[in-house]
């Protein structure tokens, strides 16, 4: 139970970078295909999971909440490259 609150810290962050990504992804417009596959596979399963969000049934949803996570902290980082 010692690792629980650097779990919860690094979900809420894996999950804010998730929703700058999907901001940086729709303010560009870009490829939104393969965005739009990714969020829809995440709310397809998000409605099956429901409120019962264990991490048996919200491990499947990680990669592709990663990938967004990803792509928001890579724009981040360049964001702060830009007015280095």
């Amino acid at each position: 139970l010692l690792y629980l609150p650097f779990l919860i810290l690094y979900l809420i962050f894996l999950y804010l970078m998730a929703v700058y990504g999907v901001y940086k992804i729709l303010k560009e417009g870009r490829s939104l295909f393969p965005f739009f596959l990714f969020l829809l596979i995440i709310i397809y399963n998000a409605l099956l999971i429901g409120i019962a969000g264990t991490a048996r049934l919200r491990i499947p949803l990680m990669p592709y909440i990663d990938l967004i996570a990803a792509y928001g902290i890579y724009r981040l980082m360049n964001l702060r490259r830009e007015y280095v």
